[in-house]
């Protein structure tokens, strides 16, 4: 057998060398053998094996290995730190410092909507009393006194808004 050739056994199975198997699974050769010896059936002759038993042998040892581990340690630090954030902006939602951001997003939307409805009904309140007025002065204190009036009711909209958080469904509402 050269190296980097596989076989088909008699009994359909894919057959390797020790090289080619180790090479695949970038384990040792010394590896395989151990394998071998924990499992047995995985070799058919002196330096051929089984290539699907071996992999197979060796995804089940791994996955022994993580499940009596539970994973490396860098894989279970990484997922508790995961666990406390996540207990972190879960706590924060829950006492009212944190908002979701979609509630944010509508709302921010809510007062667009009431500042641009607000600033748009202004010329037809002024419109006849500044065809009316010749004195620029006094229709620029009319048209000051009318934009003014409109920010000052979106602000106190906005100042009306209380963000309540439903804790039971996680969700935010925004009440007005």
């Amino acid at each position: 057998m050269t190296a980097g050739t596989l076989l088909l056994a008699d009994d359909g199975r894919v057959v390797a060398s020790v090289d080619i198997v180790s090479d695949y699974l970038g384990i040792t050769p010394r590896r395989i053998q151990q394998l071998e010896n924990s499992r047995g059936n995985l070799r058919l002759e002196r330096g051929l094996y089984d290539l699907k038993g071996v992999v197979r042998a060796y995804c089940d040892q791994l996955g022994l290995m993580l499940s009596t581990s539970g994973g490396t340690k860098k894989d279970r630090d990484r997922i508790e730190r995961a666990k406390a954030e996540m207990a972190e902006l879960d706590l924060a939602e829950r006492v009212g410092e944190l908002v979701r951001a979609d509630a944010v997003a509508d709302q921010d939307s809510r007062m667009a909507r009431e500042l641009r409805d607000g600033l748009q009904t202004i010329p037809d309140r002024v419109a006849a009393i500044l065809a009316a007025e010749s004195d620029t002065s006094k229709c620029h204190r009319v048209l000051a006194n009318e934009i003014m009036s409109s920010l000052v009711n979106v602000v106190e909209h906005l100042e009306s808004i209380e963000v309540v958080v439903a804790t039971e469904n996680n969700e935010v509402d925004v009440k007005c």
